[in-house]
């Protein structure tokens, strides 16, 4: 799958399974976002591994079909992304951020930033040689 059709669905597709289970993402949250120290050692830590590798797994692939620029530190692009897209998923799990984040509003849908997020960081990584 093209880097940028990863990164939407794994985005999407994280939404889209989180909001199936609200009582868990508050769980989680309060962990993640209030540091709940029990929480964020037990759940937080290995499902943001997970999410973060996950990011790698996509940025490596692509890089090896060419689209990404060879060049690129991947560990500090995975992170960036990582958190980027945490930040835009988020506030669509847990509205209460979007107060502060301002990710979306009825003139700009949740994803409508996110391929906003994503084609920014895409023009910086992309390789001019695409496939």
């Amino acid at each position: 799958m093209p880097v940028r059709e990863a990164l939407l669905a794994y985005v999407t597709g994280g939404v889209a399974w989180g909001q199936t289970i609200p009582g868990l993402s508050a769980f989680f949250a309060r962990g993640a976002y209030q540091g709940d120290a029990e929480i964020l050692d037990r759940l937080v830590r290995p499902v943001a591994d997970a999410l973060r590798n996950t990011v790698g797994l996509i940025l490596t692939a692509a890089t090896d079909r060419g689209e990404l620029r060879p060049d690129l530190g991947l560990a500090a692009v995975t992170r960036t992304i990582h958190a980027l897209t945490i930040t835009v998923g988020d506030v669509q799990l847990l509205p209460y951020l979007n107060v502060y984040l301002q990710v979306q509003d009825d003139a700009v849908p949740a994803e409508r930033t996110l391929e906003a997020a994503i084609d920014l960081v895409l023009n910086g990584i992309r390789s001019n040689e695409r496939p």
